[in-house]
């Protein structure tokens, strides 16, 4: 068949239209001719990832004192750097452990947290592929700050803000069908909400005005985009 032939929607070189050009067709017949259908995508399962966390924890309680017992020879200074570390490594265990999830979660590397039908099927009617959904279900994982909002995400993914503020609005109605990307809202000091994971909310108890204020003494919460965040309840979504 002739290289300029329409089925091949190839714009030949003007040079070449001087010499006849031909191309080969191969026939699909056989095992050649069944479609190939990409492998499904690889995925962790929560039992893998929790056995992985477990292995860092372990790790980390060992490397931990040795680490501070080589950084001096006084026994009073170890001590006190034992009771700090003790004080501290939940909070730094936590922060590899999110920081790894958010990672998984954002390449839909790790299951439970594959974007839902819902979902995919209104983000593809604004030509939105689900990797920018993972996307954003990842700023939310990630320990780097504990509120975030539709600009913040949008910045850091540079993604449209308005589809990552009505994909945060919808993720905020996700809380009763238990999906671990549903989020709980809260007011900024502007029109303008933040989010943080249902999951990472607490109970009612620590989301309770006073509880939660003593909480911030020892972490101090952090936003995306560094506004004050409204000294209110969060019990309950606004």
């Amino acid at each position: 068949m002739s290289g300029t032939h329409p089925s091949f929607h190839i714009a030949p070189d003007p040079k070449q239209l001087r010499t006849q050009i031909h191309s080969p067709i191969i026939p699909l017949i056989g095992d050649a001719k069944l479609e190939v259908v990409l492998p499904p995508w690889p995925q962790m399962t929560q039992l893998a990832f929790k056995d992985l966390v477990a292995q860092i924890r372990t790790r980390l309680a060992t490397v931990g004192p040795c680490f501070f017992a080589a950084q001096t020879t006084s026994r009073k200074l170890r001590a006190l750097a034992l009771v700090l570390w003790w004080f501290s490594s939940g909070r730094v265990m936590g922060f590899i452990r999110d920081t790894i999830l958010a990672d998984l979660v954002r390449r839909n590397q790790i299951e439970g947290w594959t974007p839902s039908r819902e979902l995919t099927d209104w983000a593809a009617e604004l030509n939105q592929p689900a990797d920018d959904l993972s996307g954003i279900f990842g700023v939310l994982v990630s320990p780097t700050y504990t509120w975030n909002s539709a600009t913040g995400i949008a910045l850091q993914l540079h993604l449209d803000k308005k589809f990552v503020a009505e994909t945060l609005s919808r993720l905020a109605g996700q809380s009763e069908q238990g999906a671990p990307y549903a989020v709980f809202r809260i007011a900024g000091d502007d029109a303008e909400p933040f989010y943080m994971l249902a999951s990472r909310a607490g109970s009612s108890f620590t989301r309770w005005r006073g509880i939660h204020t003593l909480f911030d003494l020892i972490g101090r919460p952090s936003n995306d985009v560094g506004r004050k965040i409204a000294d209110i309840p969060i019990s309950k979504p606004v």
